[in-house]
Order: structure tokens, then sequence, then C-alpha cells
């Protein structure tokens, strides 16, 4: 993706749903493809001139922000107002070229030729900065696996489902377990050195999901916890820590927690990360990334994953989280990337971080 902003260019509907989910995603990929943590967000919107003001006082910069500008305000005869609006951002999309990474969502109405059109304000965008990928809410409400797997099936999505509702309720209840877990678990789960997103200390998301794989391995696998080692050196090599190691004798069974954030190219890290373990011996490696990286991500992922499987067979294998459980089943579970293909052979995915 690089250093460079992107443009987001969303139709929207009457209520503007898909929004607030676009912007979760796009936080996401921020983190990722970044070492500055969290994005700034703005919105402002049309009302009684108050875009032309605020984006003609050189307050535009996408730069580090997620910054939206939403033209669906201007009424369809308001035609002045539309062409100096539509002049405003043909200015400031020229100016793009020189700024750092970061995303400029434009909401659009589809309403034919008007300049302030979905068809028109692609036309500048096309003209002046061609980095851009669009965005239609309706295409991505009908993916229900796509949205469920997100979040690790925390919630489920039913057909009349507004997608900001379902994205805002999923995002909180999928932290709000993460967070839980770290609490429960913080006497058993050793913190990590490794500093994420430059914050000088391991990210909660890293440590929640260190301790969802204890859990898991303790109730599900039935493995006592006093036989899981977790940040322990691996016999006598002090540069083989793993997040999580089983000794069962014959081999032995890593589990490595990868959130992505700041590896700014996942695809390198995960290189990395994969040659580095499997120079050991016998090892058996799972790797396990948050869900909305998991699926944001997931071709370049699961290419890696077909390639070393071409080396190392089924000794290798990338997994995300699957909260669904069963009566029968002790603990919330995993869900590997063959299956996760699966789920979302049939999905519409069109983010710039999956291209």
């Amino acid at each position: 993706m690089g250093s460079r902003p992107y443009i987001v260019l969303m139709k929207a509907r009457d209520d503007l749903d898909g929004l607030e989910f676009l912007k979760i995603v796009l936080r996401e990929i921020y983190r990722v493809r970044t070492k500055k943590g969290k994005p700034f967000t703005r919105h402002i919107e049309e009302s009684e001139g108050k875009l032309r003001y605020d984006i003609s006082i050189g307050d535009t910069k996408p730069e580090g922000r997620i910054y939206v500008i939403d033209l669906t305000g201007i009424h369809s005869d308001d035609g002045v107002h539309k062409v100096d609006a539509s002049i405003v951002i043909r200015d400031r999309i020229r100016e793009l070229i020189s700024q750092h990474f970061g995303f400029l969502i434009i909401v659009c109405k589809d309403e034919g030729d008007t300049p302030t059109s979905f068809v028109k304000i692609k036309e500048i965008v096309e003209k002046y900065y061609p980095r851009y990928f669009e965005f239609e809410p309706s295409n991505i409400s009908a993916s229900k696996n796509l949205l469920e797997a997100m979040w690790g099936f925390v919630c489920e999505f039913n057909k009349n489902d507004k997608l900001d509702s379902f994205a805002i309720k999923a995002d909180m209840e999928y932290y709000s377990m993460i967070e839980k877990l770290s609490r429960k678990y913080s006497l058993i789960v050793k913190q990590s050195p490794e500093d994420e997103e430059s914050l000088g200390a391991e990210f909660i998301m890293h440590y929640g999901m260190k301790a969802y794989i204890v859990e898991y391995l303790n109730k599900s696998g039935e493995i006592p916890l006093e036989n899981i080692y977790i940040e322990t050196p691996i016999g006598s090599s002090v540069s083989m820590i793993p997040d999580i190691y089983i000794d069962y004798g014959g081999y032995i069974e890593v589990y490595e927690v990868e959130t992505l954030y700041g590896t700014v190219l996942p695809s390198l890290k995960i290189r990395n990360l994969v040659e580095q373990r499997m120079r050991f011996g016998n090892i058996m490696l799972n790797v396990v990334f948050p869900n909305i990286q998991a699926v944001l991500f997931f071709g370049d992922l699961y290419r890696i994953l077909k390639y070393y499987r071409k080396v190392y067979g089924d000794r290798i294998n990338f997994y995300t989280l699957d909260t669904r459980k069963t009566e029968e089943e002790k603990s919330r579970g995993l869900i590997s990337f063959d299956d996760l293909k699966e789920l979302l052979k049939k999905s519409i995915i069109n983010f710039p971080s999956v291209r």
C-alpha cells in the first residue's frame, strides 16, 4: 500500500449505512500498514455551506487520518452548491500527491451526472489521483459469512440487520472478550517483550489472544496448565521463545499470535517468523491471527501458507478465532485458514489491503 494516501469512494445508501463499518476496517488497515497506532478520524458533511468552508481552509489532509467528506446532504435542486463543492474537492484531491498515508472517504449518491454524484466525483479522482477503491455497502451486507468471520462469530448477522449496527456491536463484543480473557489469565499468561505499534510493550490484543489459546488448549485439548509453556525458551535456545508451546516428547507444537500491527508489510513479518521457527527442528507451527486481519489480509496470508506447506507439509497451519461453542464443546475454538477459505470463497472483498 505504500506511504501515499488512499481515496475511498463510497456509494451511499439513504441512511449512510456502511460508513461506520468502513471506518472500522480502515482503522485496522492503518494500524497494520503503519507504526503509528490508531488513526485520527474527522467527519464533515454538507450543511448550509459548512462543507465548502471546511475543505477550503486546507484541513482535509488524510495523512494519519480517516477523513470523511459527506456530499449526500446537498439537495438535488441545489446546482450552484454542487458545482462549488465539486471544484473544491477537485483542488484538495490534487494536493494528495505530496501527502503521507491515510484515507480520504468521499460519500456520494448514485444520482446520474450531477456535479457531486458518484460518477462525476469518480471522474475527478481518476483524472487527478487514481489511487482509490470503491465501496458499496450492499455488496458487503450480502456476505454473511464474511461479516461474522471478521469478528470471530461473536454475533450473528441477520438479513434485516443494519451493517453499521452489526459492525459496532461485533467490534465491541470481540474486544470485550479479549479484555476479559486478559484479566482472567493475568496470573498465568506471561507478557511478551515484543513492542507493537511503538507502544513499548505488548498490546492487549496480542496478550488476550494468548489467553484465548491457553484456555482453548486447557479446556478443549485437556492439557494441564502446567504443561502449557508461555513466553518460555525451548530448551537452551534463548533465541527461540514462542508465545506458547507444548512439548509432546517426540515433537513440539508451537502457537504464535500475530496481530500484524505495525508490520507495514505483513508478508515479510510472517515469512521471517516461519523460517525462524521451523529452523529449530521437529516443530509443528500454528500461527493465529485476529479475525479482522485474517479476513482483510487473507489473500496474502494464504499464499504464504501454501508456499511453506510445499516445504513443511502439514507441520504449518494458520488459524483465527472461532467463538462458536456447542453444548458438547468445552471452550471456544480456532478455525483453520482452509476452513475460512471455504467460508469466504463466495464473499466480495474489495479493500486495498487484499488486492
